[in-house]
This record gives C-alpha cells, sequence and structure tokens, in this order.
C-alpha cells in the first residue's frame, strides 16, 4: 500500500489514470482525462456520475492514498523486455524484480508461488 497523503499531496502527485482513495475508503479522486478536471465518485466504483473535487472544510482534513495501477501478468513481462522493473503484490507484500534482474522460479521466494499465482497475481511497472 502507499503512503497516507494529505489532500494537498495528493492533488500534488495524481497522475492521469490514477486513483485515490480516502481513509474511509468511501470517495475516490481522479483525473477526468477528457475534462482535465480533478472529479470524485463516492460511490466507489468511478462510474460516470462523477463530481468536481472540491477543496472544502471536509476535504482538506481527509487522509489519500494513491491506489496502484495493476497491470495482468503479459503487461509486466512485456514491460521487462522492454527494461523495466517490475513489482509483483502478493497477500504478505511485494517483491521487486529490478531492471535486468532474473526471475529464477527456483530462488526460495519463487518456489512457493504457483504459476497461476503469477499470471493471475497483480503486478505494477515501475515507471522510471
Amino acid at each position: 500500500m502507499s503512503e497516507w497523503l494529505t489532500t494537498g499531496q495528493m492533488i500534488d502527485r495524481l497522475k492521469v489514470g490514477e486513483v485515490a482513495e480516502n481513509q474511509s475508503g468511501m470517495t475516490k479522486v481522479f483525473y477526468d482525462f477528457p475534462t482535465r478536471t480533478l472529479v470524485y465518485d463516492i460511490e466507489g466504483n468511478l462510474s460516470k456520475k462523477c463530481l468536481p473535487f472540491d477543496i472544502s472544510m471536509d476535504s482538506v482534513n481527509e487522509r489519500w492514498r494513491i491506489l496502484p495501477k495493476y497491470v495482468t501478468f503479459e503487461e509486466a513481462m512485456k514491460a521487462r523486455r522492454e527494461g523495466k522493473g517490475v513489482k509483483f503484490h502478493y497477500e504478505n507484500g511485494t517483491i521487486y524484480i529490478g531492471k535486468g534482474s532474473k526471475m529464477k522460479l527456483k530462488d526460495s521466494w519463487f518456489a512457493s508461488k504457483t504459476f497461476d499465482d503469477l499470471v493471475e497475481g497483480k503486478w505494477t511497472i515501475k515507471e522510471d
């Protein structure tokens, strides 16, 4: 999980395509690319019924975290071929596979995972 941010920090760090969630998990904020505005969704499903995000006394005191942008195993392996690092997210944490490092399934960590764990798991790409 990412660190908890103030509202100002969240606004400064949130990029197009990313979603931030408040501490209660009830509100999600993201950039609406076509309108280039910051919007929120209190239903939590990122529906078309999103409203512009306004700074208020309530929102200023919120804490936020930017949620990881998960990709498929195939996308992660494509990124590896392009020389990017990737992270595999599992129930007890994450493992980073850096640029140029080898994924060896006989290594102790990978030996505890099944092929299905890797293919169906959550991956992120480390953007430089």
